[in-house]
């Protein structure tokens, strides 16, 4: 049986800037405003759907302390075509897995051997293809999603050759498709009124390679990964002739596995998919990093006023937990910085990718991380900030919290409400303006969590006495010129001051805003972090 990876609605480009938080470190220890918001919970694999190809059902819907969630779910699209080339029929064809009928006609040097997965088929590089005839499946223009996903393998001395090709073979009119170059980097090239191309930005070895071309008509983007790592990205434009297109379009001639009738490709193909959807990179990804298997979450917030915000999450749930046996998790809420700001569903994931790892790794814990947007620091992002994040030391507690922020509280009651959550072990980690914005909602939830890993942030001096009983381990750059250390600074002296104990802060000298491994490295913190309990 050929690997078949479960493949999922298409979320937006990754757009990222890291903005994390980043020496002789030293170390001391030391109301509930939120509205009845209304929650719409979006079970979905996708920050995003596609109306052509994305129905939706109702399928649960409660009513908690954060309102009322209903839960939904949506269907993909389809697979077009799937070639495994496990073996080359006696009349010279390969099979579509699919049952569409897009049979592959074997001519000249082609072999089935072994491959990374099962079998393959093995190009000499002396112009032996395999053809599928063109059908309207794939006929595709700028105003619709699809993807493409290969993996093949390159002989050490190849020259340059076509892995897949859509278009003509007499080097004439417009075609796109994958070709080895004479630097051995794989191309992902388009030609037609224009000649585009796009070389991947290392070279590539004779050992399995995984391509994904993927075209979102509701993002307008073209994206290209090569084993999990993003090449380039577009935008997709149909040129105004009617025959010739300039973009990455998939129309009117054949498809060419292994020569597109000038270059021959020398290696062998594994497995070639065909998607009439715009797969999900998180998916791409999940194969070389094990957060990208966070599923998917949008949740709709809407308040009294009926303003609404759309967050979207990814959510780690531990093996088990939808069994109705009675057990309840630890739950970790994580909010990012201000440059993982976004709609992508996954630029806020990295960042944390280490200690995220590191806890599901040890412990059986839901780990929610949602990802707001960027708005001039208004009501869309964790904070309203208005960007002065250097102003914030000494902040007070707004009247009401952002849309984002509020619909983060909906979320954590969701999951408090829902009877799997163990109530006594309730974590939160922020770095940056996530920071800032875990002091806020614990200032606003005094009775949510137990203990916090906080970043270079800022809290609210005037409400330290509802975070006396969270545990607070607080790291912070004493040259943090972006959020000033005195941020967290205040906090520390104002919970003290309080009557506290439960926080420590490290002041890290000579570090400025940058400090997220500086901090890590100062200790075990998701030790510290998951042992803590509010039953102590």
């Amino acid at each position: 049986m050929k690997k078949i990876i479960s493949l999922i609605l298409s979320a937006a480009m990754l757009m990222l800037m890291l903005a994390s938080c980043g020496g002789v470190a030293e170390t001391t220890t030391g109301q509930n405003a939120t509205a009845d918001p209304t929650i719409d919970a979006t079970v979905a694999t996708s920050a995003t759907t596609e109306a052509t190809s994305a129905t939706t059902e109702a399928t649960t819907a409660a009513t908690t302390a954060a309102g009322t969630i209903t839960q939904l779910t949506f269907s993909e699209g389809d697979l077009l075509a799937h070639w495994d080339f496990s073996e080359i029929s006696a009349d010279g064809t390969v099979a579509d897995l699919t049952g569409n009928g897009h049979v592959g006609k074997v001519s000249g040097n082609v072999q089935c051997v072994e491959a990374a997965d099962g079998n393959g088929v093995k190009f000499a590089g002396d112009g032996g293809m395999i053809t599928v005839e063109d059908h309207k499946d794939f006929q595709f223009k700028n105003e619709h999603s699809f993807a493409v996903e290969i993996r093949f393998k390159m002989d050490e001395s190849a020259a340059p050759g076509a892995i897949f090709q859509k278009g003509l073979l007499d080097g004439k009119g417009s075609h796109f498709g994958f070709w080895t170059d004479e630097f051995s980097k794989l191309n992902l090239g388009m030609s037609g009124q224009t000649e585009k191309t796009f070389a991947s930005n290392n070279a590539l070895n004779s050992e399995w390679h995984h391509i994904v071309l993927i075209q979102n008509k509701t993002t307008g983007t073209v994206v290209y990964y090569l084993d999990g790592v993003l090449q380039n990205s577009t935008m997709p434009k149909n040129s105004k002739s009617p025959v010739v297109a300039t973009s990455f379009v998939m129309r009117d001639e054949a498809i060419t596995f292994g020569s597109d009738g000038t270059k021959h490709f020398a290696g062998i193909i594994d497995d070639i998919k065909i998607y009439d959807y715009a797969i999900n990179e998180s998916i791409v990804l999940a194969e070389y990093d094990t957060i990208y298997n966070f599923e998917g979450e949008i949740y709709r917030y809407e308040n009294e006023k009926g303003e609404t915000f759309t967050l979207s999450c990814r959510v780690h749930y531990p093996d088990g937990y939808s069994e109705n046996d009675g057990k309840t998790y630890p739950i970790l809420l994580v909010l990012h910085g201000h440059g993982e700001t976004g709609t992508d569903n996954l630029g806020q994931l990295r960042v944390w990718a280490h200690p995220m790892t590191d806890v599901i790794s040890r412990e059986d814990i839901i780990v929610v991380v949602p990802q707001c947007e960027c708005d001039g620091g208004k009501t869309k992002e964790w904070v309203a900030s208005n960007h002065l994040f250097n102003e914030m030391s000494n902040r007070s507690l707004p009247k009401n919290p952002t849309l984002a922020l509020a619909a983060v509280t909906g979320v954590m009651n969701k999951f408090l409400a829902s009877g799997k959550v163990d109530t006594n072990r309730v974590y939160a980690m922020g770095s940056s303006m996530g920071s800032i914005g875990i002091w806020e909602l614990m200032a606003r939830e005094k009775d949510m969590f137990t203990a916090a890993i906080l970043m270079c942030g800022a809290g609210i001096p005037s409400k330290a006495e509802n975070l006396l009983n969270v545990d607070i381990w607080a790291f912070h750059g004493t040259v943090d010129e972006t959020v000033p250390y005195t941020g967290t600074k205040n906090m520390e002296r104002a919970i003290t001051e309080a009557g506290g104990t439960k926080m420590k802060a490290t002041y890290l000298e000579g570090v400025d805003h940058n400090c997220m491994s500086q901090a890590f490295a100062e200790g075990d913190l998701i030790g510290w972090l998951i042992s803590q309990t509010k039953a102590d």
